[in-house]
């Protein structure tokens, strides 16, 4: 136990030794497909998405959306990475997305640091 001890006091030294200038809190968002959620005719589900695929590109080309994409094991669901100004404000991004205002995703939001120079095409 005492090894363990001295081994976490070890890396949360080392991380907070390192320099913090370079690095960016992003908001990391997992989409998640609400299970038995109401079923609609596909015209209805077309619409939400593609309204769905146009507030990600509105999200984008605000500056605001670093990185999107679904997941590919058929599960449904997929990824956000935000460039928000604050948890508040990525909240509000994701309940304005039509796929979760029309209950057919959910979210799970968490801050995500990593160096801000990692996503070369986002925009400032």
């Amino acid at each position: 136990m005492k090894y363990v001890m001295l081994f976490s006091l070890f890396v949360t030294s080392f991380m907070f030794s390192q320099d913090m200038s370079n690095m960016r809190e992003y908001y990391f968002v997992e989409l998640l497909r609400i299970p038995n959620r109401p079923v609609l005719d596909s015209a209805t589900v077309m619409n939400i998405q593609t309204a769905h695929l146009n507030n990600i590109d509105s999200l984008y080309k605000a500056g605001k959306l670093v990185l999107a994409g679904p997941f590919g094991d058929n599960k449904g669901g997929g990824i956000f990475i935000l460039k928000a100004n604050s948890f508040e404000d990525a909240v509000k991004m994701c309940e304005s997305d039509p796929a979760i205002k029309n209950g057919r995703l959910n979210y799970k939001i968490r801050p995500w640091w990593t160096d801000k120079t990692m996503f070369t095409s986002e925009k400032d």
